[in-house]
């Protein structure tokens, strides 16, 4: 199910594997809140809730008391923004609660203006405190700091005179949040590019191949704590 509901000239980027959905919906959840949920009863405004699971169902709270409720088994559309960056999805209503709460069934895919799955939070020279600890296959160890990070990924800064690595590889370490403890996860390599604050050195742009919702939710909640003002 396609919608046609960004802004006149732009064009749309489709978000359709499983793993970044679920990536997209808790940003949205974090860092953006509000959205508006079109259909047969209006347009009603409402808030994410974190995903309920990776795969099944998106919870969504009433922001208004609806003068005419949704109904379960109505297809809506859901239309969110942040900045200049636009995002929509359709999906069909599996129940409503007497808390104004309104389970949606997962989008298949999810429309944006933006290449980007979700936007990255990025990090001084120190990577704020984060880190990426890999373990190799040899045993060795390193703390390297990051130099961006968001609910589908980060990117890290490494020496590749120390650490040979190549677009594809399969990184398994953890990712050190300031004052908490690490979180596991698998991270695959997508991309190598020059440090512009480290010279000589390289950040390698990844995407989380393996992790859990809980610990993808404690990074999520992490970074929008970093970035308060404290």
């Amino acid at each position: 199910m396609h919608s046609a509901f960004l802004r006149s000239g732009s064009s749309s980027q489709w978000l359709s594997r499983t793993d970044d959905v679920t990536a997209h919906l808790l940003y949205a959840a974090a860092e953006i809140g509000e959205a508006e949920m079109d259909g047969s009863a209006g347009t009603i405004r409402c808030t994410f809730n974190v995903p309920i699971a990776p795969t099944s169902l998106v919870s969504m709270r009433l922001f208004d008391e609806a003068g005419s409720m949704p109904k379960p088994g109505q297809v809506v559309r859901v239309r969110y923004s942040r900045g200049a960056s636009s995002y929509g999805f359709l999906s069909r209503i599996s129940s409503v609660t007497e808390q104004q709460q309104v389970i949606l069934e997962a989008p298949v895919t999810i429309e944006r203006n933006e290449r980007r799955i979700v936007a990255r939070h990025q990090f001084g020279r120190g990577g704020g405190g984060f880190r990426f600890c890999p373990v190799m296959d040899d045993g060795r160890r390193w703390s390297l700091s990051l130099s961006d990070m968001s609910a589908a990924g980060l990117g890290f800064v490494f020496d590749p005179e120390r650490m040979a690595l190549e677009v594809g590889d399969s990184l398994r370490g953890s990712v050190q949040i300031p004052g908490a403890h690490g979180v596991p996860v698998v991270l695959e390599v997508r991309n190598l590019r020059d440090s512009p604050s480290v010279p000589g050195h390289k950040i390698a742009g990844c995407r989380f191949a393996r992790i859990e919702l809980s610990e993808r939710r404690r990074l999520q909640e992490a970074l929008v704590s970093s970035a308060r003002p404290h």
